[in-house]
């Protein structure tokens, strides 16, 4: 398994379960890490089986649909740290927003353009901004790498990009703007 080690690895949280070791787990893997409850229950439940048995864990009433909520739970939980470990000095999406709102505004507001028509670039920015391989790292340097990345985030984050369309382009310059806030505002 290509699997990360998870932020508190060798520290289970209390009352573990086969479950909740699962989904902590799984939860670090590169094949499941960073997506959402809903785009990998089926891929979860299919791979429970597989890892229950490398764990050498009798399945003894331990079927899916017995640890489903267990795992739900943990999972939601493993993300949180997840996040928490990697942008302790903000908060989420939601609570940012309103900041590069008011930028792109300052910058933009007599363009025509509509801020929901760039909010996906701004939001893309500052997610990666968080990254470690791109934190606080200058655009000339990191853009060839956001660019390659780009269409699996978006996707990832239930953003549809219509086939022949280079999303990446016509955001180019949302994502660079934000990208020159978010290098300045994260400590180096």
């Amino acid at each position: 398994m290509d699997a990360k080690t998870p932020p508190d690895a060798g520290r289970m949280p209390d009352e573990e379960t086969p479950g909740k070791r699962f989904a902590y787990e799984m939860a670090f893997d590169s094949r499941f890490e960073g997506r959402r409850w809903d785009e990998v229950e089926t891929e979860l439940r299919a791979e429970y089986p597989r890892w229950m048995q490398q764990q050498g864990l009798d399945r003894g009433g331990a079927d899916w649909d017995g640890v489903k909520h267990a795992v739900r739970e943990a999972w939601d939980s493993a993300l949180d740290v997840e996040r928490a470990k990697t942008d302790p000095w903000s908060g989420q999406w939601d609570e940012r927003a309103p900041e590069y709102r008011r930028m792109w505004e300052s910058r933009y507001s007599g363009s025509g353009r509509r801020w929901e028509d760039v909010e996906l670039g701004y939001r893309y920015a500052d997610s990666m901004g968080l990254d470690p391989r791109y934190l606080g790292r200058p655009w000339d340097d990191v853009a060839p790498g956001l660019e390659v990345e780009f269409p699996t985030w978006a996707a990832s984050h239930g953003y549809r990009i219509g086939e022949g369309e280079n999303l990446w382009e016509r955001l180019r310059d949302s994502i660079r703007h934000a990208w020159d806030h978010v290098k300045h505002r994260r400590p180096s």
